[in-house]
């Protein structure tokens, strides 16, 4: 009986998506390092978010360690009490990269996004961005026809992918049960 959750595997698997530092068999990122937050939880499909944090380490390079989390609702067990199983990649991201992903959201944030009731996925989508003096944080829900704002979240996605090997680290127990 795959892909009936539970709510409490469905509010966990958000706050990993939404928290992706906590993911326990990677290195330990600060929410505080984080400089860059995109997710996006589909209605029928993977959930996923992209961070970029910057360390001591990578402060002194100029480059990004890049982080990708997934959950796979469909190929859940249900439970009340077990985890939802969360895969996670990392690696290196340059300076460059995340700047030119940056420029493309500046050019795209005037838009405004309101969901068009008939459309069958409610998929809903945040980036978030921060620096010494910023925070942005955006939320939208993309609609059924194509719109700049969708290409830069296709693009984006696929630009930072091309750096992550594939997801191979799985989340293998949640700190705290009760949450």
């Amino acid at each position: 009986m795959l892909g009936i959750v539970t709510e409490e595997q469905r509010r966990k698997a958000r706050s990993l998506i939404e928290n992706p530092e906590t993911f326990e068999s990677l290195p330990q990122r600060c929410i505080e390092d984080r400089a860059f937050l995109l997710w996006q939880i589909p209605a029928f499909d993977i959930w996923s978010s992209w961070s970029a944090f910057q360390d001591e380490n990578t402060r002194v390079s100029g480059e990004y360690w890049l982080r990708r989390v997934q959950w796979n609702p469909s190929k859940e067990l249900p439970s009340h009490v077990a985890p939802p199983t969360a895969i996670a990649s990392e690696a290196i991201l340059p300076k460059r990269v995340l700047n030119g992903v940056l420029m493309g959201l500046s050019i795209q944030l005037p838009e405004h996004f309101f969901p068009d009731p008939l459309y069958l996925d409610p998929s809903e989508v945040c980036v978030e961005v921060k620096s010494e003096r910023h925070h942005l944080r955006y939320h939208f829900v993309p609609q059924g026809s194509p719109s700049t704002m969708q290409n830069w979240l296709t693009e984006t996605i696929q630009t930072l992918d091309a750096f992550l090997p594939e997801s191979t680290v799985l989340r293998p127990d949640w700190r705290d049960f009760s949450g």
